[in-house]
């Protein structure tokens, strides 16, 4: 071996070493601080089911024995007992645009699915039904409580089997409805990007072929996309719309073939 070729050799793992130990550097940078919460620590019980932070700076947990707040140092706990939720179980929170908690919970032997209104500066809560003084477009028991989500503008999406709704903090409005013979699997507002809207994920009751939908700021669906098979829709999550228009999703199988419009 040739003192040139060591030499070089040399040089090349004391680069190889250098940019290794940058990056770990940078990766050291952004490590962030861990804890692990359990009831010995304070929180009521174990199974968490869902975090928020409100607009106050408080994190709010939800667990399957109550509603837990932790202000940095300890928590407090919020039950049916002492805050007048429906139920203790809670299986989802979200902020709402008018800096409350919307606590949702699933049906169980004694509780029908249900949404509480939490207001965190009283510490109470009030069935969504009572809470705010307009017409509803929905019964709470017909919506889908694991498709509620949060935008990006602060608004809420929720959905029944056919219709998406919408509340900005004022009103509740329906978005976008599709026929009968459909369900909503699951949906994302398009918040970014030239197309103004949302896509959903809808399955055909009658054939079970399942599709890919996109509709726009009126309501109206103008592009549709079948997936292949019924593993891979059951798996799609809808992660998020890039600047350029592009849909972000992860399944089993990402593969989607164009099909004809159907309505």
């Amino acid at each position: 071996m040739s003192l040139l070729y060591k030499f070089l050799l040399f040089i090349g793992l004391l680069l190889s070493f250098s940019i290794q130990a940058q990056k770990i550097e940078k990766t050291q940078a952004y490590i962030i601080k861990q804890q692990v919460f359990t009831t010995e620590e304070g929180l009521s019980n174990n199974a968490v089911t869902s975090f928020a932070q409100d607009a106050y700076g408080f994190v709010w947990m939800s667990t399957m024995d109550g509603l837990n707040r932790y202000d940095g140092h300890a928590f407090k706990i919020y039950r049916k007992q002492n805050a007048g939720l429906s139920s203790n179980n809670i299986h989802k929170i979200c902020n709402s645009p008018d800096s409350l908690l919307w606590l949702f919970y699933r049906e169980q032997i004694h509780t029908q699915r249900a949404i509480d209104v939490f207001d965190p500066i009283t510490g109470k809560a009030t069935p969504l039904e009572t809470h705010y003084k307009i017409s509803l477009p929905f019964e709470v028991t017909n919506l889908h409580f694991k498709h509620a989500i949060q935008n990006q503008d602060g608004t809420l999406w929720l959905s029944s089997s056919q219709k998406i709704f919408e509340f900005d903090g004022v009103r509740f409005e329906t978005i976008v409805e599709i026929p009968a013979t459909f369900e909503i699997n699951c949906f994302l507002k398009c918040e970014s990007g030239p197309q103004k809207g949302g896509w959903m994920v809808a399955s055909d009751l009658s054939t079970q072929h399942h599709f890919l939908l996109f509709f726009d700021a009126s309501g109206t669906i103008t592009e549709q996309r079948q997936m292949l098979t019924q593993p891979e829709v059951e798996r799609v999550q809808l992660i998020c719309v890039k600047e350029d228009g592009a849909l972000l999703y992860n399944s089993i199988r990402h593969e989607i073939k164009n099909n004809k419009r159907l309505f």
